[in-house]
């Protein structure tokens, strides 16, 4: 004779819904977040991040080699690759556009303010991106539960799942599959 748990939950509790560290409504002003972080209106900017851990590097690796692709197709790129403390900015090219750093404070606002983020699969991450609607490519960890099970059910709640496999990608397909998402609109929900 109890009640359904659903149904006593709905009737009295309130879903909160993903906690940000931010709200999002204070980065809706792009072009003041440029300005900020001395990114021109004139150019589209790409982010590039693994979470500051040395598994992401092969990624790191490829999306540097995608990047004169795609520089080629869209003249007015900037790239920015975060190393992150357990990579050396010297293992990447140096390639004019093509920026390498160890580490972005406050990352989540230039990822708020860029064209495109190419991102490991993270939660937190991928979340900041669906709540400032920006276009974003995810690339989980191969066998990694979290990113290929909870990360990507909770980002199609949102009609959000970015994810694309790294297992054969190349270069070549990785900058097309990026130019498309960067010209795509944003449609979460």
């Amino acid at each position: 004779g109890l009640p359904g748990i659903r149904e006593w939950t709905d009737r009295n509790f309130s879903y909160a819904g993903y906690t940000l560290p931010f709200d999002p409504r204070d980065f809706l002003d792009t072009e003041r977040l440029r300005q900020k972080h001395h990114y021109s209106n004139d150019e589209k900017i790409v982010i590039a991040s693994i979470g500051g851990t040395a598994v992401g590097q092969s990624l790191l690796g490829k999306i540097a080699q995608a990047f004169p692709r795609m520089k080629k197709q869209v003249p007015e790129l900037r790239m920015i690759l975060v190393a992150g403390p357990r990579l050396s900015v010297e293992a990447f090219p140096q390639v004019a556009g093509l920026e390498v750093r160890p580490y972005v404070h406050n990352l989540f606002e230039h990822l708020a303010c860029c064209d495109l983020a190419l991102v490991q699969g993270g939660l937190s991450t991928c979340m900041e991106l669906v709540a400032t609607r920006r276009s974003f490519l995810s690339f989980p960890l191969q066998r990694h539960f979290e990113q290929n099970v909870h990360v990507r059910r909770r980002l199609a709640n949102y009609g959000a799942d970015r994810s694309v496999s790294y297992a054969d990608l190349t270069a070549e397909a990785l900058a097309t599959r990026a130019l498309e998402a960067m010209h795509a609109p944003v449609r979460y929900q």
